[in-house]
């Protein structure tokens, strides 16, 4: 009977999931509500964009002019509703340390992993890792680079720097990880997303402006509108979160190939 009940419940769920599907508007229809607004139905649509108020409307139209940047994405997550995303990568940093006290402590005892299948995994996996890492680590910081002006940004890119050195360690064992990637150099660089971040906020403020006036400082320079450095301080942000969210991710690895405090004492 239970099964039954369950699966009548997951069938209704599915039937009103694809009548929902099924009364969604064409992908890029301009009268949606969210881009046309209350404009009457017969309005052409070259006519909208001039005419509606909407709030889908404003915040494409506003990408590059208020904060400088061509994805509307980009501006939404880091400029106009930035505090909400300062507020995610402290909580990425408080958990971070959250893990970490469970986690790290004495490093566990080696383990003969070195062969796989009669063969050194450095003789195959390790030759093939060493010519993937350098480009995982490049296309990193390329979507870092580019999550001003288009899809990606700080925390994708700072995923595919954290799963490059979490690769490497895996393949190479925890000590070579260690020396491509300290510890030590990690703890500085995981505070870094929130305070560039946070820094960035303030000179809004000490120049006379607003917490993450991102467009309107003029102490940072500006590129041209919709290139690479077309806003200079969300790059900075977008620079921060990336590092940040890729040694943290890093980190807690670390803290998974280590042994928890109590079980030293044993």
């Amino acid at each position: 009977m239970r099964k039954i009940l369950m699966f009548l419940m997951f069938f209704i769920f599915l039937l009103l999931t694809i009548v929902v599907v099924l009364q969604l508007p064409p992908v890029g229809d301009p009268h949606v509500p969210s881009y046309a607004g209350y404009l009457p139905p017969d309005v052409p649509v070259e006519e909208i964009t001039k005419q509606s108020n909407a709030v889908g409307l404003y915040y494409n139209r506003g990408a590059i002019k208020n904060c400088g940047s061509p994805s509307a994405i980009t501006a939404m997550i880091l400029d106009y509703r930035g505090y909400d995303t300062l507020y995610e990568t402290t909580v990425i940093f408080l958990a971070m340390i959250a893990a970490l006290s469970v986690l790290v402590g004495k490093r566990k005892k080696e383990e003969d992993t070195e062969t796989w299948i009669g063969v050194t995994r450095y003789t195959i996996v390790g030759t093939v890792i060493k010519k993937i890492v350098p480009f995982m680590v490049m296309y990193g910081l390329y979507v870092i680079f580019h999550g001003e002006v288009s899809p990606g940004g700080g925390f994708q890119g700072g995923v595919i720097l954290g799963a490059s050195f979490v690769l490497y360690a895996l393949i190479f064992s925890y000590e070579e990880g260690e020396k491509k990637m300290p510890s030590d150099t990690l703890r500085i660089v995981n505070a870094l997303g929130p305070f560039m971040y946070a820094l960035v906020g303030l000179i809004g403020i000490v120049t006379g402006y607003t917490f993450l006036a991102n467009k309107v400082i003029k102490t940072i320079p500006h590129g041209i509108e919709g290139t690479l450095f077309s806003s200079l301080p969300l790059l900075l942000i977008e620079l921060g979160i990336g590092f940040g969210v890729g040694s943290i991710i890093t980190h807690i690895f670390y803290g998974y190939v280590t042994e928890r405090p109590l079980d030293t004492q044993k």
